[in-house]
């Protein structure tokens, strides 16, 4: 829930609830949904360097869908579902010890379902249902290594608020969002697999102001948060993020996010990093003005937050790009 399968929101700093039209944050902020004007279909891939779990380097693919709907009963909703896998690698299963058992597959897999209503135009409500199953290899007693299954149900609720303004030539929109995350203990203590966080609740709230100027084809989007986890390791800190689009196809984007400014459970050391990612939009209406799709290609290429078991915090290269297809 921390690491956004969005390049979109993790080149604008990590954040996510002052953004209105990005599905691939539909399972941490579902009311999004509610101001996607068409349907679609997206895949992610992050892809670490020198990242390695029992020896082996995790990448993480995501796929989504997402579908608005016009009802004349309730108006706008909108329906998304998301599935997330993390590939740990092999791992060597041993007794108390040392001696060799086996191997072990690790993994970590996320699905869920969001359903948001757009109320008055302007005010979006959003729901997500989440399931995430762990199958890592875990310390036990002196030497022994062993399976540990665990799993756990997530709920998110979200609320997105959008005022459109105009001064002068300029005009755009005014967002403010907030998120609330039952993470419901999906952080596996190694030496004792009932020993979870205490039913964490991830907070975030922010606003943020897009800016379009006609005459040039120019869009600026200014994007900011905060965010506090009550009763767990997780992390608090603050966000902000610049996106600038051209002709309504080339994006660049820049960002910056600080997390453990408080001291917490396990002591994590603090956080502080920039961000930078871009995006382009496939004009093919340009060569067929008729064409029905439209296709987006977003990447960023940087440092991604890891937390160890221990208190170990530390940045890692990696990329993460996504390809989104949605109808005009």
């Amino acid at each position: 829930m921390t690491r956004l399968p969005s390049p979109r929101a993790q080149a604008l700093g990590k954040l996510s609830v002052s953004l209105a039209d990005d599905p691939l944050l539909m399972a941490t902020h579902p009311a999004q949904l509610g101001f996607v004007s068409t349907a679609g279909v997206s895949y992610s891939h992050s892809q670490p360097y020198g990242i390695k779990w029992g020896g082996q380097i995790r990448p993480t693919e995501s796929y989504f869908a997402w579908l608005p709907l016009e009802s004349r009963t309730f108006g706008k909703i909108a329906f998304g579902a998301a599935y997330n896998w993390t590939d740990f690698g092999e791992n060597t299963i041993t007794d108390e010890t040392g001696a060799y058992l086996g191997t072990s597959h690790d993994y970590e897999e996320l699905a869920s379902v969001s359903l948001a209503g757009l109320w008055d135009k302007r005010t979006s409500f959003g729901a997500a249902f989440g399931y995430r199953a762990n199958h890592l290899t875990g310390r036990g007693a002196g030497q022994e290594k062993k399976e540990i299954v665990g799993d756990a149900v997530t709920v998110t609720l979200s609320a997105l608020h959008r005022i459109p303004y105009r001064v002068g030539f300029v005009h755009g929109n005014i967002h403010l969002g907030a998120t609330a995350i039952n993470l419901n203990e999906p952080k596996i203590i190694y030496d004792d697999p009932h020993n979870g966080d205490q039913m964490p609740l991830l907070l975030r709230a922010g606003p943020g102001i897009v800016m379009r100027v006609d005459e040039l084809n120019l869009e600026v989007g200014l994007y900011s948060e905060l965010q506090t986890v009550y009763e767990a390791s997780e992390r608090s800190g603050y966000k902000y993020g610049t996106e600038v689009t051209l002709h309504d196809f080339l994006t660049v984007r820049f960002g910056r996010f600080v997390e453990n400014i408080d001291p917490n459970l396990y002591s994590y050391d603090q956080l502080d990093q920039q961000t930078w990612g871009g995006g382009i939009r496939l004009p093919l209406e340009w060569i067929a003005p008729d064409f029905p799709l439209a296709i987006q290609f977003d990447v960023i290429e940087g440092e991604q937050d890891w937390y160890g078991d221990f208190g170990a915090s530390y940045l890692e290269p990696y990329t993460l790009y996504a390809v989104s297809v949605r109808l005009r």
